[in-house]
């Protein structure tokens, strides 16, 4: 449960999630969809309850432990695909990499691995303002996918701003690579279709938990 002083932003909730499955989660605008990602993230602590992700207690870790866990295991995957315009498709899915470290050359090997994985093998040297927002968001995909031990890809309605050929062509993409990765899908939405891609739904409301 999560609370920010009289508001109810998350309500108790109960959620288990097994290793290398998808799993959507919907619910009305205000049910707690984006908090319960924030806190699975590390981003927010629960009022109450626990968060283990990855081994790890979210509500307990200190801040560099929950942002350690999130940027060397986890792949987030946003609305908004949030692409820098001054480097080139490949730099994008190499960012996160290069920020921690990696050489260039192994980061912008590994980009354009996971742009192949997503049908940009074409466009890895692209100029960002020309893409279309399908293309755009598979960028968005192979960037959360890039690391080699990405666990667990945390998406919150990463389809909302795309049409339904692309939404369902984005969602079939991002669970197929994830599936190749190993690692678990936790996603966002409001869209029955893109829902049923996905393993299992869980449904939250302001009355009742996760089910």
């Amino acid at each position: 449960m999560v609370t920010f002083g009289e508001v109810l932003a998350l309500p108790r909730t109960s959620l288990h999630v097994d290793r290398g499955s998808s799993i959507a989660i919907m619910g009305p605008s205000g049910s707690g969809k984006s908090t319960l990602l924030a806190c699975i993230q590390g981003l927010e602590k629960p009022t109450s309850g626990t968060v283990q992700v990855l081994g790890q207690d979210q509500r307990s870790a200190s801040a560099r432990a929950r942002s350690d866990l999130r940027r060397r295991r986890m792949g987030l995957i946003q609305q908004s695909p949030n692409l820098l315009e001054e480097f080139s498709t490949s730099e994008n899915v190499a960012f996160p990499l290069l920020f921690d470290g990696m050489k260039r050359p192994h980061a912008l090997k590994l980009a354009v691995e996971a742009l192949r994985g997503v049908g940009m093998a074409h466009r890895t040297d692209a100029d960002i303002r020309s893409l279309s927002g399908g293309e755009a968001q598979r960028v968005a995909v192979a960037r959360a996918l890039v690391r080699p031990d990405v666990s667990l890809i945390v998406a919150d309605e990463p389809t909302a701003s795309l049409d339904v050929e692309n939404a369902r062509r984005v969602t079939e993409l991002l669970l197929s690579e994830a599936d190749r990765h190993s690692a678990t899908v936790l996603l966002a939405t409001h869209d029955p279709a893109v829902a049923a891609l996905c393993d299992r739904t869980y449904h939250l409301t302001r009355e009742h938990d996760a089910a």
